[in-house]
């Protein structure tokens, strides 16, 4: 017995083969996570600035903080600093090679506020309750950015000091 293919029969089956042939072509899950994992090395290997600010929040109010901090820190303050030594260096000028920012929020028995504390390289610098108000939140996160630039220019400052010819030993004793 002979089997003919007819026309239907034959678009049928280019359009079944070219279907399975796309699918072939689509990425798992798992490879894409692999491509955003070396994505984010190549970032973190080249040479620049790698400041890492971490989200270590379990609530809302923890995420609306890190989310307004994120932006505050990010961008440059809108205002000129008090202090006439500072107007020099400006924020976005610090040199940020090493820092890790870790934003944590611990619960609190209260309902409506949470311990939140900022952290840079395992050091705590900041913390505070925060409230579930939107504008004390993002009071408080400014409050958490200006803490951590003044840290920050007061690092580099004892760096720069200890850098100087009279800080610097010899190593004889």
């Amino acid at each position: 017995m002979r089997y003919w293919l007819n026309p239907t029969h034959y678009l049928f089956t280019v359009v079944l083969m070219l279907l399975c042939g796309c699918l072939a072509f689509a990425q798992d899950p798992a490879s894409e996570e692999d491509a955003e994992s070396l994505a984010v090395e190549e970032r973190l290997s080249e040479q620049g600035p790698q400041t890492l600010i971490l989200d270590n929040s379990r609530t809302k109010i923890g995420r609306e903080f890190y989310d307004s901090f994120f932006r505050a820190f990010v961008l440059p303050a809108p205002t000129m600093p008090a202090d006439s030594s500072q107007l020099s260096k400006k924020p976005q000028d610090l040199e940020t090679d090493s820092w890790v920012i870790t934003i944590e929020e611990l619960p609190s028995t209260s309902a409506t506020s949470n311990i939140i504390s900022v952290s840079i390289n395992d050091e705590l610098i900041w913390q505070q309750f925060v409230q579930a108000r939107i504008d004390l939140i993002e009071e408080y996160a400014l409050n958490a950015v200006e803490t951590l630039r003044q840290y920050i220019i007061s690092y580099e400052q004892t760096q720069q000091q200890l850098q100087t010819e009279d800080q610097k030993g010899t190593g004889i004793h």
